[in-house]
């Protein structure tokens, strides 16, 4: 099928800051991981029906690549990548550090 991941760098870099921010804070994660959850796994499941592994997914269930071509999925996850990275940076790392990382990956 030919299936791509299409998702920005800079957007990839600022979860993951925002991931290592969590858990050198552990104290604030319970807060932030509970409203980034819905947005994490969103993006996971998107991620996951653009595996060319799920090809059988598509081929099986009827529509399935006529409803939604996977490709589309990205829609959906780019938003969701940049949301949780905001709310993740935004919530755990301290002013100047989040200022940066916000400052730089929308750069």
């Amino acid at each position: 099928m030919g299936l791509t991941y299409q998702i920005d760098f800079a957007m990839l870099i600022l979860f993951f800051v925002g991931v290592i921010a969590i858990y050198r804070r552990r104290e604030t994660a319970q807060g932030v991981l509970g409203d980034v959850a819905p947005l994490v796994v969103l993006a996971l499941v998107c991620l996951l029906l653009q595996r060319s592994s799920m090809d059988g997914f598509y081929t099986h269930v009827p529509g399935a690549l006529y409803i939604q071509f996977p490709w589309r999925l990205l829609a959906l996850l780019t938003p969701a990548v940049i949301a949780s990275a905001f709310v993740m940076t935004d919530r755990t790392l301290p002013h100047d550090r989040r200022m940066m990382a916000i400052a730089g990956a929308a750069a």
